[in-house]
């Protein structure tokens, strides 16, 4: 969201930045804009996004863009009159690939449990304790 005086900016335009490739992007009545991204890792490693967000103020003495990330809100951008100069801000994402790692047990949990009690890692008790009381009659 784009604001001045706590108030939304319409019809301003906003750089946004991912790495190389930039888009522009107008602000809607109440200076909200928003942009869908699909950050992936490529070639199956770690992946580094330089994420910036630019504005050029015109007619405004200050203006704020906010983003909300997963449900946190940050600011992203500020601008003073000075000049109207391009301010902007960024942000640095590294995507991980997900794990591909399957792992399969190579022992039942049977032969597990066999395993441990021979080499005294665990040792079984029984459960119930049974007494025999007799009585004796004359």
């Amino acid at each position: 969201m784009l604001t001045s005086g706590g108030l939304g900016v319409d019809s301003e335009t906003i750089r946004l930045s991912v790495n190389d490739t930039q888009t522009l992007i107008t602000t809607s009545s109440g200076g909200q804009f928003s942009a869908i991204m699909n950050l992936q890792p490529l070639d199956n490693s770690a992946t580094i996004y330089h994420i910036r967000v630019f504005f050029e103020g015109d007619t405004l003495v200050t203006a704020t863009a906010k983003t909300t990330l997963n449900g946190t809100e940050y600011t992203v951008c500020t601008t003073v009159q000075y000049g109207y100069k391009l301010v902007g801000n960024s942000t640095i994402l590294t995507v991980e690939p997900q794990s591909t790692t399957v792992t399969q047990p190579t022992k039942t949990p049977e032969q597990l449990q066999q395993e441990a009690e021979q080499n005294g890692w665990i040792r079984p008790e029984n459960e119930f304790l049974c007494s025999i009381h007799g009585i004796g009659y004359i």
